[in-house]
C-alpha cells in the first residue's frame, strides 16, 4: 500500500462496514424494483379480471331486461305523478288525514300497493288489454255519475280538481282495477280447486 492509502486509512477508519452498508442498501434497491414489478403485474390482472367481470354483469342484465322489454314498458308507463298528485288532493278533500306528510305517505302507499297488484297480476301471466282497460273506465266512470254523482261533485269542488282531471285519474287507474279483477277470479278458481 502506498502511503496516501494509509494515510485515508487513518483518518477515515475502516470503510468496510460502510461499504457493506453500500452493497446492502443497492440489493434491496433492486429487489424493491422487481417486487413492483410483480405488484404492478397483479394490480393489473386483478383490474382486468374487475372489468371482465363489469361487462359480463351489464351483458347479462342486458339480456334479461331485453327479456322482459314490453311488460317493463308497460310498468314504467303505469309511473304518474299526476296519479300520486290527484290522489293527495282527493284525500285532502275527504278530510280523513290532516297532516300534510301523512297525506303524502297514504298516496304514496295506496298507489305503491296499485302497482304491487299491477305486477303481480302480470307476473302470473295475465295480460290487461287496452280493451279491458276502457271497459273498466267506463264502468268506473258510469258508477260515479250515476250512483255517487253528488258525492264526486262536492268532493271535487273540495279538491280543486275539474270532472277532467277526476276522469284523467281514473282512467290511469283503470289498469290496476282490471288487474285486481284478474286476481280476485284467479284466487276464486285456486279456492274451487
Amino acid at each position: 500500500m502506498n502511503e496516501m492509502k494509509r494515510s485515508l486509512i487513518e483518518v477515515a477508519g475502516d470503510m468496510s462496514e460502510s461499504k457493506d452498508r453500500v452493497r446492502k442498501r443497492l440489493l434491496e434497491r433492486h429487489e424493491k424494483k422487481k417486487d413492483f414489478k410483480k405488484n404492478l403485474l397483479a394490480g393489473i390482472s386483478v383490474a382486468a379480471i374487475i372489468f371482465v367481470l363489469f361487462l359480463t354483469t351489464n351483458w347479462l342484465m342486458n339480456e334479461q331486461l331485453g327479456n322482459s322489454s314490453d311488460s317493463n314498458e308497460i310498468i314504467i308507463g303505469l309511473f304518474d305523478d299526476t296519479v300520486f298528485e290527484t290522489s293527495i288532493k282527493l284525500q285532502r278533500a275527504v278530510g280523513f288525514i290532516e297532516e300534510e306528510e301523512y297525506l303524502k305517505e297514504y298516496a304514496y302507499d295506496d298507489y305503491e300497493n296499485y302497482l304491487a297488484i299491477y305486477t303481480y297480476a302480470q307476473s302470473l301471466g295475465y295480460e290487461i288489454t287496452e280493451q279491458e282497460i276502457n271497459k273498466s273506465f267506463e264502468q268506473t266512470m258510469n258508477q260515479m255519475k250515476v250512483d255517487f254523482n253528488s258525492y264526486f261533485e262536492e268532493l271535487i269542488a273540495k279538491s280543486d280538481l275539474t270532472w277532467e282531471e277526476i276522469e284523467e285519474y281514473q282512467y290511469k287507474l283503470a289498469p290496476f282495477d282490471v288487474a285486481l279483477e284478474k286476481l280476485k277470479l284467479h284466487y276464486v278458481q285456486v279456492l274451487e280447486i
